[in-house]
């Protein structure tokens, strides 16, 4: 990563805090939403113009033009809408993440620090984002995570033709069940053996890392070599 902007960084995380102490999304009839949502955005954009604020089921993440990372910080679980039989006063009532994969059973961007420093030491960090602890507020962690342009965002990445006959031959044999295109990338960029490696240490080693395959978790850096977003898995 770059030089890090740490006033920056520090005033969008200010903008947004308090964190509240049950602090993820509300899953409802009227889908999904997360408390303070609109003043959260609002006050990102007083900070800067070009940040925004996007979130999943366990995450919250920060991006703007200023950082060549983003910024993301843990839930800590999710309200979700209690029905009564007679269908009047429905509430709403918060579940607590317990099954993230690290000690304190919640915080699934600890789970993904933890899972890129694994990584690193195999010699396999290529194939995820970069990311890194930047500080603890207030109890909740925060990190820094480098750049990925998703899948969703529609970036065409061709791979060369061998690379996705390889893939295709894996997937036709089970070997893979994930995307084609992005497997036949990483042939490309990293080799049949290295790519191997990875496979097996997903299905071997760490089963999480690929557990919660869209395509929004996984994407192209900006010189087309691929790397998932988030790899800490997802269990509510």
């Amino acid at each position: 990563m770059k030089a890090i902007n740490h006033k920056l960084i520090n005033d969008l995380l200010n903008a947004i805090r308090p964190f509240p102490e049950c602090f993820g999304p509300s899953y409802t009839d009227n889908g999904d939403a997360l408390e303070n949502e609109f003043n959260m955005r609002k006050a990102l954009k007083k900070v800067d113009p070009s940040a925004i604020m996007v979130y999943g089921a366990s995450k919250l993440i920060i991006i703007s033009a200023k950082l060549d990372f983003v910024i993301k910080i843990p839930f800590n679980g999710y309200w979700s809408e209690t029905y009564y039989e007679d269908g009047d006063n429905d509430d709403l009532e918060w579940i607590d993440f317990y099954q993230a994969p690290t000690e304190d059973g919640y915080d699934y961007c600890y789970a993904e620090y933890e899972k890129y420093r694994d990584l690193e030491k195999v010699f396999l960090k290529n194939f995820v984002a970069t990311t890194i602890f930047y500080k603890e507020i207030d109890g909740v962690r925060i990190f820094l995570q480098e750049k990925i342009i998703c899948s969703s965002d529609n970036k065409v990445n061709l791979s060369s033709k061998k690379s996705m006959n390889l893939a295709l031959k894996w997937k036709k044999e089970k070997k893979i069940d994930i995307t084609v295109a992005w497997v036949a990338s990483c042939l490309d960029y990293y080799g049949i053996n290295k790519t191997k490696k990875f496979l097996n240490y997903c299905n071997e080693v760490d089963e999480d890392i690929l557990n919660d395959w869209h395509e929004g978790n996984y994407g192209y850096r900006k010189d087309g070599s691929p790397a998932l977003i988030d790899f800490s898995g997802y269990f509510c």
